[in-house]
């Protein structure tokens, strides 16, 4: 099995140390793995201290003073990770930031989850997400409009629930978005989250969730909740419950396309029209 592992971090070496802390005792050395930290602080390289084998990918391409563009991340290691859909680099495919808290012995049990479901998403957000290739081929990559730290991953989710229903399986406590939930946390609820830390750089991007929220309005209409789905079991204290349950039905549409961005990579997903994609095939 060969698991491919990108960890995106910004400035914040204590908190990215300690998530590959407890990723020493994943299970994931006995398979053929490959971790990469992906630094978007270009000015500096991350201090690792672990006895993992640790790639660094530093973004210097991006300006040290933006404030995050998430989808975009996760579509550079997705498409770093698996190469080609037709013949995948790797098995499965393992995103996320470096604030989470990883369980022991997770790659065993997600390898098992993944016998059935293609894409697995844990903790708060898009904090976890682990993918086969199938999941790509069913749904697509994520959209680079939602260009901060906010929205993408309410896009992403409903897009597996229209198009990899059965093979999806989202869990984010904190937004009450559920969906083939599993009963099995992949990582710790993250009280120390960058939004509940006020971590400066991620209080300084909420600055710019409104931009992310109007590319979700016109995307879906003001009809489709994004956030809230259904009764929140999140496990933070003092925080409210919601209970606004989506019904995902054939009306639910996209009312604007995505687009293809990587075309090298992209064109090889299936029945891309279908998925409303902007199709280049004439």
């Amino acid at each position: 099995m060969k698991i491919k592992v990108y960890i995106v971090t910004y400035d914040n070496d204590f908190e990215l140390n300690k998530t590959l802390r407890t990723f020493e005792d994943s299970g994931i050395k006995k398979h053929d793995y490959q971790i990469t930290v992906v630094n978007n602080f270009a000015t500096e390289k991350p201090l690792i201290h672990t006895n993992l084998e640790i790639k660094v990918l530093d973004n210097n391409t991006r300006p040290t003073f933006s404030t995050g563009h998430l989808s975009r991340n996760w579509n550079e290691c997705l498409i770093d990770g698996f190469k080609d859909l037709d013949d995948p680099d790797a098995d499965i495919v393992i995103l996320s930031q470096n604030d989470v808290e990883y369980n022991k012995d997770i790659i065993d049990t997600l390898i098992e989850y993944h016998q059935k479901y293609s894409f697995i998403s844990g903790g708060c957000g898009d904090a976890f997400h682990s993918y086969t290739p199938d999941s790509i081929k069913s749904v697509g990559l994520w959209d680079e409009r939602f260009c901060n730290i906010g929205w993408q991953d309410c896009d992403y989710f409903l897009r597996q629930m229209i198009y990899n229903k059965k093979s999806s399986s989202i869990n984010d406590p904190l937004h009450g978005r559920f969906h083939n939930n599993i009963d099995y946390q992949f990582v710790k609820i993250e009280k120390h989250s960058g939004f509940v830390r006020n971590d400066i750089h991620h209080m300084t991007s909420l600055k710019f969730h409104e931009t992310s929220m109007n590319v979700f309005i016109k995307k879906w209409g003001r009809g489709v909740p994004g956030i809230h789905w259904s009764a929140s079991m999140n496990q933070y204290e003092g925080l409210e419950t919601y209970a606004s349950a989506l019904e995902i039905t054939p009306d639910i549409v996209l009312k604007s396309p995505q687009w293809i961005m990587y075309p090298f990579f992209e064109t090889k997903i299936p029945n891309l029209k279908n998925k409303n994609y902007v199709n280049y095939e004439a």
